[in-house]
């Protein structure tokens, strides 16, 4: 495969337009496995042919230590940047995206796995070690407890990851893709439209501008979905807990681990005390 310009840079991969018209490689960093790579390519796959989105995977690559995908171009900008040049965009960024995570989640899968069975998974993760094994068997029959479902489930569902391009918004980074209950899926947006970390080395002053952003963009996102769906607060609530262990397990991001540690001794607690 002849090698293109690289045409972005991001945490996970890098983007390489080729040759071929139309198309992009997404050359993943060399601390992703073939497995998780695959895996975008298998959630991918199945997100196109349930239509929740128009971007086509069409191949898996290697290249000396690093796995890549091939993948439709898109052309445009991220919700998140949609305002740089349609300033009064901004307030409707939230509308979009509360409406396409509603339409998201009217799509059925069986193919996927369920975000009931990760989480549990993630209880004996080694970024949960600080957990006592009371805390550990708490936090397992509270997520086996939890709504199952059969929804088409993102998990990692934010303005970056939807490219506005000229036939509309599309979603993309479909890696962490899931089954299950709508509501696992609007906390964990909920959580890290609050708590994750921006991009390392932004500025304090930017890190205090786009907290309020932030907290705006959710509530009002949060407002649009709910309307649309009939969601209630508590239904998004009763996954908080199970969000906190999927983003300590799966990201286990330094900057967030204190905060986040915190957090997640709270609500366990809370959930013990409750019986």
């Amino acid at each position: 495969m002849a090698a293109g310009s690289q045409i972005a840079i991001g945490r996970s991969a890098d983007i390489i337009e080729l040759p071929d018209e139309g198309r992009v490689l997404k050359l993943f960093h060399s601390d992703y496995s073939a497995e998780e790579v695959r895996r975008e390519f298998t959630n991918t796959s199945e997100a196109f042919e349930l239509g929740a989105t128009t971007m086509r995977c069409y191949e898996f690559v290697e290249q000396a230590d690093r796995c890549g995908l091939i993948f439709d171009r898109l052309t445009g900008p991220s919700l998140t940047k949609l305002p740089d040049t349609k300033p009064l965009m901004f307030f409707e960024l939230p509308v979009i995206l509360g409406r396409l995570h509603a339409s998201m989640h009217e799509k059925k899968t069986d193919r996927l796995r369920s975000v009931k069975d990760v989480v549990l998974d993630m209880v004996d993760s080694d970024p949960l070690a600080f957990l006592s094994q009371a805390q550990k068997e708490a936090a397992r029959r509270y997520v086996k407890a939890l709504p199952e479902g059969s929804s088409l489930l993102h998990m990692d569902y934010h303005p970056e990851n939807i490219i506005v391009t000229p036939k509309g918004p599309v979603v993309i980074d479909w890696m962490t893709a899931l089954r299950g209950d709508p509501a696992a899926d609007v906390a964990y947006t909920s959580l890290i439209s609050v708590e994750a970390e921006l991009w390392p080395g932004t500025p304090q002053i930017k890190v205090f501008l786009y907290s309020f952003i932030r907290k705006y963009v959710l509530k009002k996102y949060r407002k649009t979905y709910q309307e649309i769906t009939g969601m209630s607060d508590e239904a998004i609530d009763a996954w908080r807990l199970a969000a906190l262990m999927l983003r300590m397990g799966q990201w286990n991001v330094q900057s967030e681990r204190p905060r986040l540690q915190k957090m997640l001794l709270a609500a366990l607690s809370a959930k013990m005390q409750e019986g």
